[in-house]
């Protein structure tokens, strides 16, 4: 479960808006059409072939297989979802703990 929001880059500071952060999801605030986005690490010592999955109200939206290989990589992979009021979205799959998870969602 991600429990480091926002941050920053390129000497700005981000925020969240038009979502409520809840535990394991996002619960959208604002009826709109937004594209989300997923990037992590895989390492080679600890992670196996699986999916990534993007989730809207629990059902998968966006599917990514990412296969175990020789050596550590990087996966990343997005879809564009209208959202009303009240929907959730989350991420299920491996989170390389480091500041290398991502996942964004921006409104269109």
């Amino acid at each position: 479960i991600g429990d480091d929001f926002r941050g920053f880059t390129d000497n700005k500071n981000l925020y969240n808006k038009d979502f409520a952060i809840a535990y394991d999801r996002f619960i959208c605030l604002k009826n709109g059409t937004y594209t989300v986005l997923v990037g992590t690490h895989k390492n080679l010592e600890i992670d196996t072939s699986e999916y990534h999955k993007i989730l809207v109200n629990g059902n998968g939206v966006a599917i990514y297989y990412a296969i175990k290989t020789a050596e550590s990589s990087g996966l990343s992979f997005h879809t564009a979802v209208d959202l009303k009021r009240g929907d959730y979205v989350q991420h299920q799959g491996n989170k390389f703990a480091t500041q290398n998870y991502r996942f964004q969602i921006t409104r269109m």
